[in-house]
């Protein structure tokens, strides 16, 4: 099957709608069908995976690597860590000024020099902890 103009339309229209979050690929398959558009499971995942490779979107994996998620592209992911809830697998991108300062550190105190990209770091969001 061609790469469909259509589908990756609304693959990113959809990931546009997630941009605070990160996204399975059976939600998206979901959101796709709650759309009208009846694509199969295999088209999602290869267009998924044509837009990690040409950097429109990120791909995050669950702690336990058994699920992916994905989110939409906004800037370069090298240059911050990136927070995921093993709850919900919200994504949150820490690229806030305590970056600067670990980097600093990390590079002063340990002759380490930084590369966060695809950088995960585990944990429960807030929304979750208080679902308890």
């Amino acid at each position: 099957m061609a790469y469909s103009t259509r589908t990756r339309s609304a693959l990113l229209d959809i990931l546009e709608s997630h941009k605070d979050t990160s996204i399975s690929a059976e939600e998206v398959l979901d959101a796709l069908r709650q759309r009208g558009l009846e694509v199969n499971r295999t088209t999602v995942y290869r267009n998924l995976e044509r837009m990690v490779e040409d950097g429109s979107i990120h791909k995050f994996s669950s702690e336990d690597g058994k699920r992916a998620f994905y989110q939409l592209s906004e800037g370069t992911c090298s240059d911050h860590l990136h927070l995921q809830c093993s709850v919900c697998g919200k994504v949150e991108h820490l690229d806030c000024d305590f970056m600067k300062s670990f980097e600093e550190h990390v590079r002063r105190e340990h002759g380490f020099s930084l590369n966060c990209k695809g950088s995960i770091i585990y944990g429960v969001c807030k929304a979750c902890q208080g679902k308890s």
